[in-house]
């Protein structure tokens, strides 16, 4: 059940009132590297944990590449904010896609998330920045 690719994207700066204007365009940028890769409107889940700096992150990837938002913090609450002790990553991503009753496979999909899991993927340690 495995999805083709999966991508996490860290949500871009932000306020207390949600994305600056240098954090839409972060996104904006994401999307457009996201497109680049081949990431297209029938074939793209995008998640994004229910913080709206998430939100409208991924509102933007959607807008973008034209595909459905799933609002859903699964996805990110399985990872954990602070993800350790995360074995198979897929593994917990096949579990949390089942609990929402959709089916990746086949389909690209984008993460939404946050510094601490992003940070884990990239330095193997949650609060590298």
């Amino acid at each position: 059940m495995r999805a083709k690719r999966t991508f996490f994207v860290r949500h871009g700066s932000y306020e207390s009132a949600g994305l600056t204007e240098a954090g839409k365009s972060e996104a904006e940028g994401a999307a457009h590297a996201l497109a680049r890769l081949g990431l297209e409107a029938t074939t793209t889940l995008v998640h994004s944990s229910h913080h709206l700096r998430a939100v409208q992150t991924a509102e933007v990837i959607v807008r973008i590449l034209g595909c459905e938002p799933c609002t859903s913090d699964e996805i990110v609450a399985m990872c954990g904010e602070h993800p350790d002790g995360v074995q198979d990553l897929d593994a917990t991503i096949d579990t949390a896609m089942c609990k929402q009753g959709v089916d990746p496979k086949g389909k690209d999909l984008v993460v939404v998330t946050h510094m601490p899991l992003v940070s884990y993927l990239v330095h193997g340690d949650p609060y590298e920045p």
